[in-house]
């Protein structure tokens, strides 16, 4: 099995993953940072946008897709901290 780098990598084929840290492109992408203000979505659907693209991606097997989906949970559930 790939490492969790090379699995994110899968994901997100055509983004520079060197320019930051994987933990802070899914808090970004949680965040919805690269979105206007007005238009970011909760961090509850990003989320969820977020686990369909995993179960959706063909490229990886499915114990890639859990190993994937622990680390988004693991991050989402830090920042759904108050």
């Amino acid at each position: 099995m790939k490492n969790i780098d090379e699995l994110f990598d899968l994901l997100w084929k055509q983004r520079d993953n060197s320019k930051y840290s994987r933990e802070r492109w899914i808090e970004m992408e949680l965040k919805d940072e690269w979105t206007h203000p007005r238009l970011r979505l909760s961090l509850e659907k990003r989320y969820k946008l977020s686990m369909e693209r995993i179960q959706q991606n063909t490229d990886l097997m499915e114990n890639e897709k859990q190993e994937l989906t622990k680390e988004y949970t693991k991050i989402y559930e830090s920042l759904s901290k108050p």
